[in-house]
């Protein structure tokens, strides 16, 4: 069973146990965004800065329905 036939949403998906998601520090995380969506991704989570880590984060989902986090410096 892939992913996607268990999680509708990010906040569902921590229900399950085992690996979530996978994650990839970027330079820009808005600017990731913005590249990806314009080539169709999945935007699950827009970006939002995550003061207590000092990070900006955002999840989309890969075409197999897998959550992928994007984790940058918050914007100065």
């Amino acid at each position: 069973m892939c992913s996607s036939d268990l999680w509708t949403d990010l906040n569902d998906s921590l229900k399950y146990r085992g690996y979530h998601h996978a994650c990839f520090s970027v330079a820009n995380v808005d600017r990731t965004v913005a590249r990806l969506a314009a080539r169709g991704a999945k935007i699950v989570l827009e970006p939002v800065d995550i003061a207590a880590i000092g990070r900006r984060i955002a999840f989309f989902a890969d075409p197999f329905g897998n959550f992928v986090e994007l984790s940058g410096p918050m914007p100065a």
